[in-house]
């Protein structure tokens, strides 16, 4: 006798298989359609952003929706970047493709103010969104954790494309960021902006060059004051036609002066220097140049030097008094190879070179005053202004007093 049951199975259709999630590709193709890959953002298109996005997400560990929160983080436009590709209605469409809890991160990213945002992030924060048209938006902790870990990659992924004053002015803002994400996103973050201050090279002082020497310092300058002192370098402090020199009557260059007085001064100029918001990373520069170099010195001349393309500096000394120093520091964000713009160092007589220093971002040259100097152009190539922090200094005497800095 045949067993029925058996024949029943056999006749009936097979189950249909659970619909996939749709895969990685099929998500940017979604973006694309939409026309993500047409569209500009921060010097990129957005569809690159987007990926870059979500790639620092996926490398930190996040789950797969904040990933694709990331991914899709600003189709919906954001407080500060307009141009959305999707709109409000698009809503259940996006879901379909990226899940429920990725579009509902995305729709927040987009639709919160970053001021609310920020004040949620509080140890006491109010639990609370407020989204860009006046509406209070409920969050809870997790919500706020994921939209932590979105904010930072969108910031990091955008960070080398950034002008350094928009870098600069972020710092303190970020920083409330740290405690709501997990290691790799801390880390990141941290390496970024020198928040992590024990992760610092604890050096001790190294003392000032002898005669006739020419010392170069790397590592020295923190990462949190480098991003402010070339934020500071990319504000409107210049003023055009500054020479080196009597010498130099052909051209000039940019230049900004904090303190001190003509190039024959050796008054101190630390009254100059207090008081003044603006300048307060030249002071913390100073001090660590004081602590770390010349020793007990008094400025006696800061300023800043903007070249670009053409606007050579002449062969000149400082000063030929003794325990005279001149120190430069490099306060442009990025430098490359091509670009030129050595501080080229000559013997007594003026007629060979002896040293020629790149003038590599974060670095630091201090020297001898009677050294002959020139600070050459930057190359055709080179789209940046080669800015520089000087620092002249004498040895503290004891009509000076003690520090006021």
């Amino acid at each position: 006798m045949s067993d029925l049951s058996d024949v029943s199975l056999l006749d009936r259709p097979a189950p249909e298989a659970a619909p996939s999630e749709p895969s990685f590709e099929a998500k940017l193709q979604f973006l694309s359609q939409f026309g993500a890959g047409g569209v500009g953002h921060s010097g990129h298109v957005l569809l690159d952003h987007l990926k870059g996005t979500a790639a620092l997400l996926e490398a930190w560990g996040v789950d797969e929706a904040v990933r694709d929160a990331g991914l899709f983080h600003s189709v919906y436009g954001t407080e500060s970047f307009q141009r959305a590709i999707l709109t409000l209605d698009r809503r259940g469409d996006v879901a379909a493709v990226i899940g429920e809890r990725a579009e509902r991160l995305a729709y927040l990213f987009g639709a919160m103010t970053k001021r609310s945002f920020m004040l949620a992030l509080a140890p006491r924060g109010p639990g609370m969104l407020t989204l860009q048209d006046g509406r209070q938006e409920p969050v809870a902790r997790s919500d706020l954790k994921d939209l932590a870990h979105i904010f930072t990659a969108n910031w990091l992924e955008q960070f080398p494309r950034m002008q350094p004053r928009q870098r600069a002015d972020a710092g303190p803002r970020l920083r409330g960021l740290l405690a709501w994400l997990d290691e790799a996103g801390h880390k990141a973050l941290s390496d970024t902006y020198g928040f992590d201050a024990s992760s610092r090279v604890v050096r001790g002082p190294i003392g000032a060059p002898r005669a006739g020497e020419i010392r170069t310092l790397e590592g020295i300058v923190p990462t949190d004051l480098q991003l402010q002192l070339s934020g500071l370098m990319d504000r409107n402090i210049w003023r055009y036609g500054w020479r080196a020199n009597s010498t130099q009557v052909n051209h000039s260059f940019w230049h900004s002066h904090f303190g001190g007085g003509d190039e024959n001064s050796l008054d101190n100029c630390e009254k100059e220097l207090l008081g003044r918001p603006l300048i307060t990373p030249v002071i913390a520069l100073w001090k660590l140049i004081c602590d770390q170099v010349v020793g007990d010195h008094v400025p006696v001349r800061v300023y800043a030097n903007g070249h670009t393309f053409g606007g050579d500096g002449h062969m000149h000394t400082d000063s030929a008094q003794p325990d005279y120093f001149t120190t430069i520091y490099y306060a442009h964000p990025q430098w490359e190879a091509n670009w030129g713009g050595e501080t080229v160092f000559f013997d007594q007589g003026g007629r060979d070179v002896i040293r020629s220093v790149f003038p590599i971002p974060g670095r630091l040259a201090v020297f001898p005053g009677d050294i002959p100097h020139a600070a050459r152009t930057p190359s055709r190539d080179c789209p940046a202004l080669r800015t520089v922090l000087v620092f002249k200094s004498r040895a503290r005497k004891a009509h000076d007093g003690p520090s006021l800095l």
